[in-house]
Formats: C-alpha cells, structure tokens, sequence
C-alpha cells in the first residue's frame, strides 16, 4: 500500500528541484561545462513528463490552479505547411531559442501554457515532428539526464551539430525551459505560503 505525499511535501520536492535546476545553469554559466546541465534535464523530466509518472510542476499547477503561462514564439510555427514546401523535405526547424518566463524580447512571442507548450511541435526533421514534451524525454534519456544511451535517434542528431554561441542548439531551449521552469515554480511556492 502506497501512502500518498501531502502537499507540503510535495512544495517541499518542487522547491529542492528548483534548487538543483539554479544551481546547475549557475554552474554552467560560470564554467561553460555543459555537463551540469545533466541533473537541470533529469528535474525538468521529472516535473513536465508524464510517462507513466506524474510530472510535479504540472500536477501541483493543476492542484492550486496555478496558469504555468510564458511566452513563446507562435505554437503551430513548425507545423505551417507554406513554411514546410518551401524549406523542402531535408528541412531542419528548431524552435531554439524561442522562449522566455515574460513578455521582454522578440515581439512575435505569445503568451502560452506549458502544456500547450509541451504538446506542440518544437522540432521538425526531415517530415519527423517531435513535441516539447517528446524532446525533452529524447533529450533526458539519450543525452545523459536520466539514462546512457548508446545511440542517437535521427532527430537528436541532426540538430546536435547547429550551436548558437558556441553552444549546442539543443542545450539553449533547455536553459531557457529551464529559466521559465524556475520563475514559475518560484511563483507557486510564494503563492503557496
């Protein structure tokens, strides 16, 4: 028999996630070593995807009624067929760098959820669509976070070749969910005590 946590244990488990997501994009900005960045996608796996398990952030954001709201450039983007014919069927569309906790930034981003976020196309490689949610798991189990993985799935080594300053592509969505991850998850817990 499972007891269920209560839910000051479970503010308490999205507090010390967001502990250890700070404190590895810390590590990496003043290092530039991208490995500790594995333990920031292990704790974005663990509070945005739900495969077979119940992602925190989101069941806690349900529970209080917390809109998990950013902003992002427009969801169907990568799904725009007019985009897609003319880039060909060997295209590669990444939505990058592409989101932020508030509305500073490119004029073109829209106020959206995360689970909208996670459900939309966020990489398109040759015709393969992956969603937010779909390249975050890729990202945690074949790149390191959760699991060593031998091999790449085509998607994941396609865009690991393109850097943005210098870094993989790959690693700037990540750092930017991982910097909207925290300023919402600060806001729950403020608004929780």
């Amino acid at each position: 028999m499972h007891i269920p946590k209560t839910q000051q244990q479970r503010l308490e488990e999205l507090r010390q996630a967001l502990v250890v997501i700070e404190q590895g994009l810390r590590a990496t900005a003043e290092t530039q070593e991208l490995a500790h960045l594995l333990p920031v996608v292990g704790q974005l796996r663990s509070l945005l995807v739900s495969s077979g398990q119940t992602p925190l952030l989101l069941d806690l954001a349900k529970q209080r009624n917390f809109p998990l709201e950013f902003y992002s450039i427009p969801l169907g983007f990568l799904d725009n067929e007019e985009i897609a014919r003319i880039l060909g069927p060997t295209r590669i569309q990444w939505s990058g760098d592409s989101i932020r906790a508030t509305s500073e930034g490119p004029p073109f981003h829209n106020k959206v959820t995360m689970a909208q976020w996670l459900s939309s196309t966020q990489l398109v490689v040759r015709g393969v669509k992956v969603s937010g949610e779909q390249l975050l798991k890729l990202f945690a189990n074949k790149l390191g976070g959760a699991h060593y993985a031998p091999s790449l799935p085509p998607e994941l080594a396609a865009i690991a070749q393109f850097e943005i300053g210098g870094v993989p592509s790959q690693y700037i969505t990540f750092i930017r969910l991982s910097e909207v991850v925290v300023y919402l998850g600060r806001r729950l817990l403020a608004q929780a005590s």
